[in-house]
């Protein structure tokens, strides 16, 4: 697991690119804390820094040979695969990494290279002899990649935080991606919060060359169908990706919330390494809605593992949060961060490596929200104004609770949604500030450069993209796309490098991704009944309570810190005078909100916290170091 960072242009570099290339890759030190390294030519620079997780000694980035030069951050699971293929056509390796599996193969197969590739992974391929650069990212997106275009060229980097050290990074907020933001708790597009700044999507491949730029995809919802899946082929398919997780030169655990996905994962786990050599980590917490350790716990002596819990107490974790949201790159308003970040830097004090369930919600349909679709649709009926107008309000008048995932909280956002379009109404359950709302808090500049349509528009455009009768499949997809390549991955991502951990994800393995595709309906869920399939495996290996519990999200107590412990910083960090000087909300609209959240008049958790989060990233973005002297290129 590594930071890369590099630029290119056509005509030439300046002279300075040298130090503009380090000071970017010290950027993301964080994310590869064990060793540096650089490849310099006139028209391209890259950088990379190591987290050392396979082939200790030989594994050095950049990776180069007579044609071309690689930086690579990820990992490739089917490497040993790949080698012996490539060797058995006469390549020879000088070491027994992965990236020299990545960079071998490129060099004889280019692109098609990437539709044999496992793993999770961001890399950038400078070819020698035709000068182009090639900018690719792995299908699920668990691996980050942003850029912006230079001139001619372009830079791009791991992290937000690279990308700002170069003197011509872009800086101001772009409109769309802002309120995309505030509906979505993060942007789901290739285009960000800033504007010019762009992210390589999942699958796809972008290339940089004296005749301009190419892209293409390598990976999307119709190569989902090339390989039809049994039920038993994708349970072997899932011990597998475990299996191959497991690779490592380091300290590897699990982390462990005790939930089926997590659970599993440690059974599968436990059939490749002893049981009583196996780490698995978990953390709680005072408020019991919030708190899942006991089933990790009670997971953990079923099976035998060497068990690690933290009990992460209020005043810690509001300690941690200012470090915590320094190591957000870009905006992402998700409540859970603090307690990954925490669960992330607890375990590295004992492994390099950990892996997660992420992915299996998604894929499964676990959440509660797959099950409201159905619910919903049965009341279409209702016109829109009379939800907005009456049935609305009366969800209003339920008594505010600051538990996590409390019944008036969930038959608010239910309501609110319901006004909304089909597929649409989900980001308003999930997210933040649904585009009506947006209108209370936005500067009317802002409002008057972004509609609403576009502000959904990236629903309409995902959903496009698949071809199937199944409204579920449908969901699922756009989940995949969105909140989890956008949130849960970039949540994970961010929080574990923030520590040089590493951590791994094999429900994502694609075999996995096309075996839940694959699947009927109904056997992901049935009536209340959510991942079926993943129920009936567990049944046959966990405790019957781990099995049959419901479904708790990985949160903080934020509705309740808004009215107390955090009430004055965020008061300071929304006052007239701070959102007037950065000109996107209404001046006067944070101390509203705070108060009328104080009160218990009405629960605004989200938005507060949206708006936190923002305002706390803009104050770090705007400023970010700059280079004194610098040779700007020309369009």
């Amino acid at each position: 697991m590594c930071g890369i960072a590099g630029m290119f242009r056509p005509d030439g570099l300046p002279d300075s690119a040298p130090d503009i290339l380090a000071s970017m890759t010290g950027g993301v030190r964080h994310r590869g804390p064990d060793a540096t390294g650089t490849f310099v030519e006139p028209r391209v620079a890259l950088g990379h820094r190591r987290l050392q997780v396979i082939d200790l000694e030989g594994g050095i980035q950049p990776f180069e040979t007579d044609r071309i030069a690689l930086i690579f951050n990820g990992e490739i699971y089917n490497y040993r695969e790949l080698r012996a293929e490539l060797e058995s056509s006469g390549v020879i390796f000088q070491t027994q990494s992965d990236t020299e599996v990545l960079a071998r193969g490129w060099s004889q197969f280019g692109r098609d290279w990437l539709r044999r590739l496992n793993g999770m992974f961001a890399f950038a391929v400078w070819e020698k002899d035709i000068g182009v650069l090639t900018l690719c990212r792995d299908p699920m997106g668990q691996k980050p990649l942003s850029y912006f275009r230079w001139g001619r060229g372009v830079v791009f980097g791991s992290e937000w935080t690279a990308l700002r050290h170069h003197p011509d990074c872009p800086t101001g907020i772009a409109a769309d991606g802002l309120r995309k933001y505030l509906l979505y708790d993060y942007v789901p597009d290739s285009q960000t919060l800033v504007e010019g700044m762009e992210r390589v999507e999942p699958g796809q491949w972008i290339a940089f060359g004296p005749s301009g730029v190419e892209e293409g995809a390598f990976f999307s919802f119709e190569n989902l169908s090339e390989s039809p899946m049994t039920e038993e082929e994708l349970k072997a398919a899932f011990a597998d990706a475990v299996r191959m997780r497991l690779r490592s030169d380091v300290p590897l655990g699990i982390f462990l919330s005790g939930g089926i996905d997590s659970s599993l994962l440690v059974e599968r786990a436990t059939q490749s390494i002893p049981a009583g050599d196996l780490h698995t980590f978990s953390i709680g917490f005072e408020d019991p809605s919030f708190d899942e350790s006991s089933h990790a716990e009670r997971v953990a002596r079923h099976f035998g593992t060497l068990h690690h819990h933290r009990l992460c107490t209020e005043e810690e974790m509001l300690r941690v949060l200012p470090r915590a949201l320094a190591a957000l790159d870009e905006p992402m308003a998700d409540g859970s961060f603090l307690p990954t970040y925490l669960l992330s830097e607890f375990a590295r004090e004992t492994v390099t490596v950990a892996l997660g369930g992420d992915g299996g919600d998604e894929l499964f349909y676990g959440y509660p929200t797959f099950r409201a679709h159905g619910i919903a649709r049965f009341l279409e009926w209702v016109p829109q104004a009379l939800w907005r107008r009456v049935l609305s309000p009366l969800a209003d008048q339920l008594p505010v609770s600051t538990s996590n995932i409390s019944l008036d909280y969930q038959m608010k956002r239910m309501a609110r949604g319901l006004g909304t379009s089909r597929f649409a109404r989900h980001f308003v359950w999930i997210g933040a500030v649904a585009p009506w709302l947006q209108r209370q808090i936005l500067d009317p500049d802002v409002l008057a450069s972004a509609t609403d349509s576009s502000v959904e528009e990236p629903v309409s455009r995902i959903l496009q993209e698949v071809d199937s009768s199944s409204e579920l499949e449908k969901l699922s997809w756009l989940y995949c796309r969105t909140y989890l390549a956008n949130d849960i991955l970039a949540k994970v991502d961010r929080a574990s490098m923030a520590h040089g951990l590493e951590a791994r994800a094999p429900f994502m393995d694609l075999r996995v991704v096309r075996g839940a595709f694959a699947l009927d309906d109904a056997r992901k869920l049935n009536g209340r009944t959510t991942k079926v399939i993943l129920r009936e495996w567990a049944r046959e290996c966990l405790p019957p309570e781990i099995v049959t519990r419901p479904k708790k999200g990985f949160g903080m107590p934020i509705a309740r810190w808004l009215s107390g412990p955090l009430h004055g910083w965020a008061r300071e960090h929304l006052s007239p005078e701070q959102l007037g000087q950065v000109g996107v909300f209404r001046p006067g609209i944070g101390h509203q909100l705070l108060d009328e959240h104080a009160r218990g008049k009405e629960d605004h958790r989200k938005v507060l916290w949206s708006m936190l989060v923002f305002m706390n990233w803009w104050s770090r973005w705007q400023n970010a170091p700059t280079l004194e002297s610098y040779e700007r290129p020309t369009a």
